[in-house]
């Protein structure tokens, strides 16, 4: 393990490097998706959210100051494909995979769980029976799963969380899927919700392999994410 006091030596070195070559990095365009509260676009119009805090630190540490742009998922791999986009805060997308690189640590480790009401019983997802009702929050695609998850299950969508309880409560579906952080922030939280923990979803900076001096700055970004 490289002492802490080496690490900070080697960010600094990287930094004077592209300073001292004439190279200096030019900040990233990058996208990402409506999912508070994680990454959202708050009310002054700009980039908001855990991860997008916790992302400027680090770009911060390594003198880069990128724009972001917020994008439903669908235009936001259209756009990093045709390279309108550098980079993106998410999952393994198998789609664009071979056109980014990627941190070498998540920036968030999302709880996905599975969500009930006492009269229904606890079980596996996989076991969840046919005439069982699913419930997935429209627009979220649940680590790639989106698509496995509706052939395999009933589904019904849901906008929000607070409409997902409502179905419960209502009987007009078994279980929910959803993500905990998410959930406990949900207005009118049903007090005798229950859970079982499903995977955690692990969120990554990744920025095109052809974006100007693309394997330096990751290499910085990497080193200010483990200090």
């Amino acid at each position: 393990m490289i002492a802490p006091s080496l690490r900070s030596l080697f960010l600094i070195l990287l930094l004077s490097e592209a300073v001292h070559a004439d190279m200096h990095w030019q900040s990233p365009l990058l996208g990402y998706a409506d999912f508070p509260p994680f990454t959202f676009e708050n009310h002054r119009a700009e980039a908001d959210g855990s991860i997008i805090d916790a992302a400027r630190g680090l770009f911060a540490a390594i003198s880069l100051q990128p724009a972001y742009r917020a994008l439903p998922p669908a235009r936001l791999f259209q756009e990093l494909e045709r390279g309108r986009l550098d980079g993106w805060f998410g999952i393994v997308v198998p789609r664009i995979e071979p056109l980014l690189l990627f941190s070498a640590r998540p920036l968030a480790s999302i709880a996905l769980s599975l969500y009930r009401l006492p009269d229904r019983s606890d079980k596996p997802l996989a076991d969840i029976k046919p005439d069982q009702a699913l419930v997935l929050i429209h627009g979220w695609s649940y680590g790639g799963r989106r698509k496995e998850l509706i052939e395999s299950h009933t589904t019904y969508d849901a906008p929000n969380n607070k409409a997902a309880f409502q179905m419960l409560e209502l009987g007009r579906a078994d279980y929910l899927l959803s993500y905990d952080e998410v959930v406990q922030e949900s207005p009118d939280l049903p007090e005798n919700l229950l859970q079982r923990p499903i995977e955690n979803i692990q969120v990554y900076f990744q920025l095109r392999r052809d974006f100007p001096h693309a394997e330096a700055i990751m290499r910085a970004f990497d080193l200010a994410n483990s200090q």
